[in-house]
């Protein structure tokens, strides 16, 4: 599904272009298109020993898990649905404009060991950019690929959105699919 829209975003590419972009189902995690869960249950699913995990993770500047959501508000609710799943140990940081500004974000990142982080496509890809956000030691890469807003639409179905989130996957996540062995979930 999304490699159909990888495929009609970027057609414009040459072939040899876009097997750079290209993914297989290796890259992938499990994907909730179904809607069959809910947020914790999809994340114990592809994080199963997540209490482990997130303890012995020291990495600075590269959470466990990012999740992309279309807005700030969406964003700022899924890392509240999420709690259950994160336990009271994990930390969490949420990534998007309306938040903090991107100068603290930056510095919160690079002095704090985060787990979970949640935020926009565009922020993101910024503090990717910045050297401020590492995908090196990632383990899954979420796109919440099935939320609706009060327009039915989708993250993938609001063209600015939608550019932001191709432009972070083509610059930022499929290399570090291929590089880091990042795994890439629908939720």
């Amino acid at each position: 599904m999304l490699r159909d829209y990888l495929k009609l975003h970027f057609s414009k590419l040459s072939k040899l272009e876009f097997e750079d972009i290209s993914l297989t189902e290796s890259n992938f995690t499990a994907c909730n298109i179904d809607k069959e869960h809910t947020t914790t249950s999809y994340f114990k699913q592809i994080a199963p020993k997540w209490h482990r995990l997130s303890t012995a993770h020291s990495h600075k500047m590269s959470p466990l898990i990012i999740v992309v959501c279309g807005n700030a508000l969406r964003a700022s609710k899924f890392n509240t649905e999420a709690k259950t799943f994160k336990g009271k140990d994990a930390r969490s940081i949420k990534l998007f404009a309306r938040h903090m500004k991107i100068d603290d974000q930056i510095k919160l990142l690079r002095e704090n060991v985060i787990h979970f982080a949640v935020g926009t496509p565009e922020r993101i890809r910024s503090l990717i950019l910045q050297d401020a956000l590492s995908l090196e030691h990632t383990r899954a890469f979420v796109i919440d690929w099935n939320w609706r807003d009060v327009k039915l639409k989708r993250l993938i179905d609001i063209r600015e959105a939608r550019a932001s989130l191709m432009n972070l996957l083509k610059d930022c996540v499929i290399p570090a699919c291929k590089k880091h062995h990042v795994k890439i979930g629908l939720f």
